[in-house]
């Protein structure tokens, strides 16, 4: 697929399936349907099963130029950020009280425990491990001259 050039009217240099699918969705949550990418890419794109429409809503997804207009979208909406419903929804949540008006710490929990999954808190550090195990019947200066060699491989590389 040609990459479509970033024009004054499509800033995000999106397709028109792609922008129409982001519309479908910002008028779901809107509506208060929520955000459910398989069924607008469904209902957009010509696709065989909901399979293939999960499939290509994640790969949109993953585009940074589909994503930011998704966000501005929900921005311009007032869906997401200051004075948003969301900050509304969040700090209804982080204030509940129960009904004799205490504070109802299992809720209050559960919000921040989301917000925290949300902003990455809970993210692990990304690391790569690799073993190696070998049973090798060589003498030690083979040995020697074979770890050489590799560790200069592994340098080059």
């Amino acid at each position: 697929m040609p990459k479509i050039k970033v024009t004054k009217t499509n800033p995000y240099g999106l397709s028109m399936k792609q922008r129409l699918t982001i519309e479908d969705m910002l008028n779901d949550v809107k509506q208060g349907k929520g955000l459910k990418p398989a069924k607008s890419t469904e209902k957009i794109y010509p696709v065989k099963n909901s399979n293939v429409a999960q499939t290509m809503a994640i790969e949109n997804l993953g585009r940074p130029n589909y994503r930011q207009a998704l966000i501005d979208g929900l921005l311009k909406r007032q869906i997401i950020g200051k004075d948003s419903k969301i900050e509304q929804k969040l700090n209804q949540g982080l204030n509940a009280k129960t009904k004799d008006n205490r504070k109802d710490h299992k809720t209050r929990l559960g919000y921040i425990q989301e917000i925290n999954k949300i902003v990455g808190v809970y993210s692990p550090l990304k690391t790569e491990n690799k073993s190696l195990n070998l049973n090798v019947d060589i003498s030690k200066e083979e040995l020697d001259t074979r770890i050489d060699e590799l560790q200069a491989q592994l340098k080059n590389t």
